[in-house]
C-alpha cells in the first residue's frame, strides 16, 4: 500500500481511502488527465497564413531567427538595405514587416508597400500591430532586439529602470503561496488578483478553480512533488513557477528578488494570449500617471500643474521642430540642429516620451557627424511621432477638464485685461490672467501672462501694457 501511495503521489494523484476491512480494503485513486503539450515550434492557426519581412542588419540572431521561422513553415526573408527592402517583389503575400531601429527610411515607396499590406505587425519603435503574431512566433524574434515588435510587450531602454506597462490581464486566474504574496505585488499592475494559498490548503485549492498559472517556492520541494507529474513541469496543463530558483521539475522560475521586466517575460511567456489585454502606451495621460507614481510628487494638485508645465514646454519645443528643423536641416546648418534637437531631447525626457527622446538623440549623433540624408530621414521619423505626441497631449487635457484656449481667445483675454487696468481694477486683472493659467496653453504664451502678472504686482504697468499689446497681436493674426 505505501508503494502505491507513493506512486500515485509522482503523478500528481490522490489516494483515499474508501472502506476498510479485515478481508480487504476499498480505495478511490485520482489521477490527473495528462495534457500533451504542443511541439516547441508548432504554428499556432490562429493568425492563418505568416510571412515575415525583417528590415534590418544582417547578424548571426537574425539568419538564426530566419531559419528558425523557415522550419515552422513560414516565408521569411531579411532586408540588408532600403533599396532592397522597397524592390521586394511578393509583399503582396507578406502578413508581417519589422523594422530595425537602425533604419529610419520612411519614405513614400516604403509607405506605399505598407499601405498594401494591412497586418503590418511592427513599425519602428511604435509596437503597434493588427495582427499580433503567435508566442511562439515571438519567442524567436525575441533576440533580435526590435524597436517594438509586438504591442503585448515593450521594455524601457536598458540603461534605466523604467517598465513601460503595455498590457492587462484582469481575468488571469493565478495560484500562488502566501509566504509569496509580498513579492508578487507587481501583479496589481497588470490588474490581476491571485488566489493566494497556504502550503496544506494549496493543493485542494487547485480543485476549486481552473487556474492559468501556479507560483510556488523554491522551498516547496514536497508541494512540487504532489502537483507535478512526468508533464514539463506542469500539472493539468498549468504551468508552475518557483519563485527563488527552480524546485525541481518545474516549468519555469522566477529569481528571489526578481525585476518587473522578469515578471513580464514570465506572464507574456506562459498565459494564454487571449488574457493579455494590450492597453495603448505612450500616451500622455498615461504617462502623466507613472510620473506621478515614479517621482512620488507630494499632492495631486501640485503634480498636475507641473506635469501640465512640462507638457506645455515639450508642445513649444515639439511644434518649433515641426516648423523650423527641416529648413535648418535643408541649410545644412548642423549646429544649430544639435541645440534644437538637444532642446527637444530633454523636453520629450521629461514627460516621459522615450520614443522620441530616442530619435532626437540619434539625430544629435547625425547631426555632428554631419550626416545630411540620415538627418533628414530621421527628421520624417520624427516629425511623425511629434505630431502623434500633441494629439494625445491634447486629448489629455481635455480628459481632465482642461480647455484648451486658441490664440484668438488669449488675444481677446488680453483686450479684457488691458481694458481692466485702464479703469485700475487691478484685482480683476490679476484674477483674469490667474484664470488663464490654469488653461492648456503653450509655454511661452504662459511666460509672458506670468510677467504680465508680476508687473501688475509690481505696479509696473507701462510693462505690463507693453507685454499684453505683444499678446493682443499674438491673437490678432491667429484670427486673421
Amino acid at each position: 500500500m505505501g508503494v502505491a501511495k507513493r506512486i500515485v503521489s509522482l503523478m500528481g494523484g490522490f489516494i483515499f481511502a474508501r472502506n476498510v476491512k479485515e478481508g480487504g480494503s476499498r480505495f478511490a485513486v485520482t489521477l490527473p488527465q495528462r495534457v500533451e503539450n504542443p511541439k516547441p515550434f508548432a504554428v499556432v492557426p490562429q493568425c492563418g497564413k505568416i510571412s515575415v519581412l525583417l528590415y534590418l542588419k544582417s547578424s548571426a540572431a537574425a539568419v538564426s531567427a530566419c531559419s528558425q521561422l523557415e522550419k515552422m513553415g513560414i516565408r521569411c526573408r531579411i532586408c540588408h538595405s532600403r533599396a532592397e527592402f522597397i524592390l521586394e517583389k511578393d509583399d503582396s503575400e507578406i502578413t508581417h514587416i519589422f523594422f530595425d531601429y537602425c533604419f529610419y527610411s520612411f519614405d513614400k515607396p516604403i509607405f506605399d508597400i505598407m499601405a498594401r499590406i494591412k497586418t503590418v505587425a511592427a513599425v519602428c519603435g511604435d509596437g503597434e500591430t493588427e495582427t499580433p503574431l503567435p508566442r511562439n512566433v515571438r519567442r524567436v524574434l525575441k533576440p533580435l532586439n526590435m524597436a517594438s515588435f509586438v504591442h503585448i510587450f515593450n521594455r524601457g531602454p536598458a540603461d534605466t529602470d523604467s517598465f513601460v506597462q503595455e498590457f492587462t490581464a484582469p481575468d488571469a486566474k493565478i495560484l500562488a503561496l502566501k509566504e509569496a504574496s509580498e513579492k508578487l505585488d507587481m501583479l496589481g499592475s497588470y490588474e490581476i488578483k491571485p488566489v493566494f494559498a497556504a502550503e496544506e490548503e494549496l493543493v485542494g485549492e487547485l480543485f476549486k478553480a481552473d487556474y492559468d498559472l501556479i507560483i510556488v517556492t523554491e522551498k516547496s520541494e514536497e508541494i512540487a512533488a504532489k502537483i507535478l507529474c512526468c508533464n514539463d513541469g506542469m500539472f493539468m496543463h498549468i504551468p508552475v513557477i518557483s519563485l527563488g530558483g527552480d524546485c525541481g521539475g518545474c516549468s519555469d522560475s522566477l529569481p528571489e528578488n526578481f525585476t518587473a521586466y522578469e515578471l513580464n517575460d514570465i506572464l507574456v511567456k506562459w498565459l494564454p494570449d487571449n488574457l493579455l489585454k494590450p492597453i495603448m502606451t505612450n500616451t500622455a495621460k498615461q504617462v502623466y500617471e507613472e510620473l506621478n507614481t515614479a517621482r512620488g510628487l507630494a499632492s495631486a494638485g501640485g503634480s498636475k500643474s507641473a506635469y501640465k508645465e512640462m507638457l506645455e514646454i515639450f508642445e513649444d519645443r515639439a511644434e518649433e521642430s515641426i516648423s523650423t528643423l527641416g529648413k535648418t536641416i535643408a541649410d545644412k546648418n548642423f549646429e544649430l540642429c544639435v541645440l534644437q534637437l538637444l532642446s527637444l531631447q530633454s523636453a520629450a525626457a521629461n514627460i516621459g516620451a522615450v520614443s522620441a527622446a530616442e530619435i532626437a538623440r540619434q539625430a544629435q549623433s547625425a547631426a555632428k557627424r554631419k550626416e545630411y540624408s540620415l538627418l533628414k530621414e530621421l527628421n520624417g521619423v520624427l516629425n511623425i511621432k511629434l505630431n502623434r505626441l500633441l494629439s494625445d497631449i491634447t486629448l489629455f487635457f481635455a480628459d481632465n477638464g482642461i480647455s484648451e484656449l486658441s490664440d484668438y481667445q488669449l488675444g481677446k483675454s488680453a483686450e479684457r485685461i488691458e481694458a481692466a487696468l485702464a479703469e485700475e481694477k487691478d484685482e480683476i486683472a490679476a484674477e483674469m490672467i490667474e484664470e488663464i493659467l490654469e488653461g492648456h496653453i503653450g509655454y511661452s504664451v504662459r511666460t509672458a501672462y506670468k510677467a504680465v502678472l508680476n508687473d501688475i504686482y509690481a505696479r509696473n504697468y507701462d510693462k505690463a501694457l507693453s507685454d499684453l499689446d505683444k499678446l493682443k497681436k499674438r491673437g490678432g493674426k491667429s484670427n486673421g
